[in-house]
């Protein structure tokens, strides 16, 4: 069904290029952990985690859904309110700041409103 959202599309610049150049574990065990943290900080808003948080603890939001995939994160409002589209903006600010010192991981995003299908 569709109806309005508020969503994000962000992507991580240089990505074909930093997975061709590096090692696949370093790829995965440095850089995509790091990022996996960050992405639950600027989410959930709480301590940076020690341990790379899962998937399922990075989506676990009251606000805000979440999907990535390859070099692409997509994060959208689960209710069309004044609440969820702040949340949404503080995330990706949140998100885009934290990324900025790293250069391997550094993103993009655009934020749009409109009517969508999200299943």
């Amino acid at each position: 069904m569709k109806r309005n959202y508020m969503v994000a599309v962000c992507d991580i610049l240089g990505f074909a290029s930093f997975v061709t150049k590096n090692e696949l574990n370093d790829v995965v065990g440095n850089s995509f952990d790091w990022f996996r943290k960050v992405m639950h900080h600027s989410i959930h808003k709480k301590d940076f985690p020690e341990n790379v948080p899962s998937l399922k603890e990075i989506e676990s939001h009251d606000k805000l859904g979440f999907a990535w995939f390859s070099d692409t994160v997509f994060l959208y409002t689960l209710r069309d309110d004044i609440d969820c589209y702040r949340t949404l903006c503080a995330t990706i600010s949140w998100l885009v700041f934290e990324t900025m010192s790293n250069p391997h991981m550094r993103i993009r995003c655009g934020i749009s409103y409109g009517e969508a299908h999200i299943d």
